[in-house]
């Protein structure tokens, strides 16, 4: 159904978001850290919605506030979630609604990988789990907070390129073993 208000999208990479959100009726801001994927963004949502290369600082003197905030796989890479999430509460519009998303440490595959969880990357400085994220958004002022499990399809190919991404045995060899067998369609 249609929707009204504003959106901003922290991590907006490539903009695909963005674009639906727009095309749901919602005046988009996005902001992306990497200059290229901020300019292909900005170029997917003009001249309606705006992208800003950087991070939110840039935002947080406008006194501009937003209906809703998303932002997927970002919270795990700031040096200072409890800072960044305060500067979120600032630009959310008080009856408005975030949406986050990071890696949970209570996931299905974190329980069956244990320390060989593909998540642990170099470049994620904190894992959360519900209960730590929860604490932690309460402690910033956030709200009637309701969590629950992303749900994400992938396909055989998906699986096989991630695992030579980022290897973990058994796993690695197991994903390149049933992409051959499988077939294309799968």
């Amino acid at each position: 159904r249609p929707l009204t208000g504003s959106l901003l999208q922290i991590g907006c990479g490539h903009g695909e978001f963005l674009t639906k959100a727009m095309s749901k009726g919602l005046k988009v801001t996005g902001v992306e850290y990497s200059e290229q994927a901020s300019k292909i963004a900005a170029a997917k949502v003009a001249p309606e919605g705006r992208v800003l290369s950087g991070d939110i600082s840039q935002l947080l003197n406008s006194g501009e506030q937003f209906d809703y905030i998303v932002f997927t796989d970002v919270l795990e890479h700031v040096r200072n979630p409890r800072d960044f999430l305060n500067n979120i509460h600032t630009l959310l519009n008080p009856t408005g609604s975030l949406l986050i998303t990071v890696p949970s440490l209570d996931s299905f595959s974190a329980r069956v990988m244990k320390r060989k969880w593909t998540e642990f990357k170099i470049d994620r400085l904190w894992y959360f789990s519900t209960n730590t994220l929860k604490r932690l958004l309460y402690s910033e002022n956030f709200k009637q907070l309701k969590t629950m499990p992303a749900k994400k399809t992938v396909n055989v190919h998906y699986i096989a390129k991630h695992f030579k991404e980022n290897p973990v045995e058994p796993f690695t060899k197991t994903a390149k073993l049933i992409e051959k067998i499988l077939p294309e369609s799968l």
